[in-house]
């Protein structure tokens, strides 16, 4: 075996502590962090407030009640942070990478590409989405009066799963024309409008 081989535990390790490091190394200016928090909060509850006031004038919409709905849009945004936790960094920057030429760096390196990326640009930027969408999620059991046995739970918990995915598939699908067009930041922003168009349309 090649010395410079690892086991697969030792890959695991070696990526949880990029992870660590790029998350400790975010929270170290927290008046940024702190910025970044507030902006997020007032963009998801700006979303959230006009849903919730559309409701209010309706209560139901086809056969979709208040807190249903609201519980979709929870599981949305729960979704989409983790997704973006670990995906948005890595392709959002990618043009840049390989613009720069930086790309090339990283693939040099004994490790997988792919998984370095996403770990040494996971994003400490979506707590307070995980707060929300928690909160909003809890909210919406408690009030649909939804228990969880061990099959719900399983099977909400492969539900996020395949949310999750869906959404980091948008942003690889986004990111990776930019080995061909260098630059490809628009269709990441039309991928977040149309998903937004047909989130409230639906």
């Amino acid at each position: 075996m090649n010395k410079f081989s690892l086991s697969i535990k030792e890959y695991l390790a070696l990526y949880a502590a990029f992870a660590r490091v790029t998350f400790l190394t975010q929270l170290e200016y927290r008046g940024q962090y702190f910025v970044r928090m507030l902006s997020k909060i007032v963009a998801w509850s700006s979303g959230f407030i006009t849903i919730l006031i559309m409701l209010n004038q309706f209560n139901v919409m086809g056969n979709w009640t208040k807190y249903e709905i609201l519980f979709l849009y929870g599981m949305d945004m729960l979704s989409y942070s983790i997704a973006g936790t670990f995906f948005m960094g890595p392709f959002g920057k990618l043009p840049r990478l390989i613009q720069r030429g930086e790309l090339d760096q990283v693939l040099l390196r004994p490790v997988n590409p792919m998984i370095y990326l996403i770990c040494t640009k996971v994003s400490a930027g979506y707590t307070s989405n995980y707060i929300i969408g928690v909160l909003m999620i809890a909210i919406c059991i408690q009030k649909l009066s939804i228990s969880f046995r061990m099959g719900e739970f399983l099977w909400f918990v492969m539900v996020m799963l395949g949310a999750t995915l869906i959404h980091a598939a948008a942003f690889i699908f986004t990111a990776v024309p930019a080995f061909w067009i260098l630059k490809s930041d628009g269709l990441a922003d039309l991928s977040i409008e149309i998903w937004s168009a047909l989130f409230h349309i639906l």
